[in-house]
């Protein structure tokens, strides 16, 4: 049985959080090494900068694919760091067995870990964009009629869904607690719409939707933003789980 633990090597930048994670290196003999994507770090991890690292075990096909991989161990659990580590391990791909191998199995275990930056606790710095004027303010108030409660909206974004029931239940009970009701929201994501349209020199959002939502519309939102949701929220959202539950090995908080 060939059998090996990796280190961490390979570092990527995960999603709009200031997160990072890695996989693995030799002597693991990999032909495709595991890449993450920013997809791949779960995002209520992601957003409370919470790390962990994953152990998975797999055994290997002749034609060098991981099969059957498990996850072993989990720091922390719950958050969909065993998953997420399973599916990076899984497209990878290993040295095929030599045509006179023994027809043992090939099983190897490689530990995932993923970093994070410390959790920030410092105000964002204010919009110092255009100011919307009296249409686009309208514009952002049109828009922001489609809201939901934040408890739903962050339901979604973070994917609570896939928590174990209680902590998902504690959670967004936490969330209906401290971020606010549907008015707040709308007023939030109205002016924050008002603003890019002023970035944009535009009134009113376009019919449909355009094709660089993703690309472009986005990125400006999150930006224009940044100053609209405040910081306590948050801060007092990871400092309830922290205390609670598990937040991994890399649970600092910046100065």
């Amino acid at each position: 049985m060939n059998r090996a633990v990796g280190a961490a090597s390979f570092i990527l930048a995960a999603f709009f959080s200031g997160a990072s994670f890695a996989t693995t290196e030799e002597p693991v003999a990999w032909v495709t090494r595991p890449v993450p994507t920013t997809e791949d770090f779960p995002p209520f991890a992601a957003a409370m900068h919470i790390g962990g690292w994953v152990e998975v075990n797999c055994l290997v096909t002749p034609e060098g694919l991981p099969n059957a991989c498990t996850a072993m161990r989990a720091r922390p659990d719950g958050l969909g760091f065993a998953e997420a580590a399973v599916r990076i391990i899984e497209r990878a791909r290993l040295t095929p067995a030599a045509p006179d191998a023994s027809p043992e199995k090939r099983e190897f275990t490689v530990r995932v870990p993923f970093n994070v930056s410390p959790f920030n606790t410092e105000a964002p710095t204010p919009w110092s964009g255009p100011t919307p004027n009296a249409a686009q303010m309208e514009g952002g108030r049109r828009f922001a009629r489609r809201s939901v409660e934040p408890v739903v909206r962050l339901r979604r974004h973070w994917r609570l869904d896939r928590m174990p029931l209680e902590m998902r239940r504690t959670t967004e009970g936490w969330i209906a607690e401290l971020f606010g009701n549907l008015e707040t929201e709308r007023q939030r994501r109205g002016l924050v719409m008002a603003r890019v349209l002023a970035l944009r020199e535009l009134d009113a959002l376009p019919p449909k939707q355009p094709d660089d939502w993703s690309e472009a519309w986005t990125p400006q939102l999150r930006e224009a933003g940044r100053d609209i949701y405040p910081r306590e929220p948050m801060i007092e959202l990871r400092r309830r789980y922290c205390a609670r539950y598990d937040c991994g090995p890399t649970a600092g908080v910046a100065p």
